[in-house]
């Protein structure tokens, strides 16, 4: 369940609410979450009841696909479920909930809670809330390179805006790394062709276009060359 969580980032609802039909070989359709909800019997009196329930919103309705690394996980893990229902003398079709507890009923969300916590301290892990496990998922995408976009979809965020509040802080690790995307930038020109160098530094932002070139091989520019960036970017005859 927490594997499956880490590649997809489902919310806990809706990986408790999904069934053997909503999940492929690569691909996990979010389209039920499960929730706790009161239940009136009449006036006075009413309970609690874990039921199905269409997700809290439109963009929360959506298919993740899963690693292709994932398969021999997921075949293996739907083996066991069969067994499990097999022994409770059910039946593991389309409609069956692929989470349940022992005895194939709907996973309770303190009941999960507190087997995550177990997890952790069985694994010697400080204790974090279980929807940790959606925002490891979110940030090693984003720290990989995906798109923010992408990332939205696939948590089901009916705005960027929500995303990028969360998931677009900077670790100072990628600090260093973001700086070093500039070492391709860095010539070292030799001492009587210094500005030759930095004009070939500027020339690799294609934010210039030479006319034509010098004796020693330098471009000669056009300072009011309506190009972009013109107002913000060094101009050669400056530096």
């Amino acid at each position: 369940m927490v594997m499956l969580d880490i590649v997809t980032g489902l919310r806990s609802g809706e990986l408790r609410g999904l069934k053997k039909k909503f999940i492929t070989k690569h691909l996990v359709k979010v389209r039920n979450t499960l929730k706790r909800l009161k239940v009136f019997d009449d006036k006075d009196n009413w309970h609690y009841e874990t039921k199905l329930i269409k997700p809290k919103s439109k963009s929360s309705i959506r298919d993740v696909n899963v690693p292709t690394t994932f398969d021999s996980i997921l075949k293996q893990y739907l083996k066991e479920q069969e067994k499990k229902w097999k022994n409770n003398d059910l039946e593991f079709n389309d409609e069956s909930l692929l989470f349940t507890t022992k005895s194939c009923l709907p996973i309770d969300e303190k009941n999960f809670s507190r087997s995550w916590e177990r997890f952790l301290t069985k694994n010697n892990i400080t204790y974090k809330k279980p929807h940790s496990i959606r925002d490891t998922y979110a940030t090693t995408l984003v720290r990989k390179g995906a798109k923010m976009h992408d990332v939205k979809e696939m948590l089901g965020h009916s705005s960027i805006k929500i995303t990028e509040k969360y998931y677009i802080y900077v670790f100072p690790e990628d600090k260093s790394k973001t700086a070093n995307l500039l070492n391709d930038l860095i010539l070292h020109p030799k001492p009587s062709r210094e500005k030759v160098g930095k004009l070939k530094i500027l020339q690799s932002f294609n934010l210039f276009k030479p006319y034509s070139t010098n004796a020693f091989g330098a471009p000669n520019w056009n300072r009011t060359s309506d190009l972009p960036l013109r107002r913000r970017t060094l101009y050669p005859t400056e530096l």
